[in-house]
């Protein structure tokens, strides 16, 4: 048996109940958060100027990078700078070289 748990959040009427998702939707979600993090750091930290822009998305089973870099070089560079984070979710390389 589950139980329902509701947050109360304040609105310009009074306060309102949220309910709030399971808990196994909500680790699920917090572990796709922090992997995301994770790549956005590493990314950030680049020493190669255009990897900081790159933009990446998570979810159960790809994580998908996207943004522009001018060579073909610093897509790859993008690709394995994540790899070791992938683990087994697949990576799709949405970047565009221009």
């Amino acid at each position: 048996m589950t139980t329902t748990q509701y947050r109360t959040l304040p609105t310009e009427k009074g306060v309102r109940r949220v309910r709030l998702p399971t808990k196994s939707f909500q680790a699920k979600n917090l572990c796709e958060i922090a992997l995301k993090l994770k790549i956005e750091q590493r990314l950030r930290l680049s020493s190669y100027r255009p990897l900081r822009l790159i933009a990446c998305q998570v979810s159960a089973s790809t994580i998908t990078l996207a943004g522009v870099v001018p060579t073909f070089f610093l897509k790859q560079i993008a690709q394995e700078t994540i790899r070791s984070l992938v683990g087994n979710r697949r990576l799709h390389n949405g970047i565009v070289v221009a």
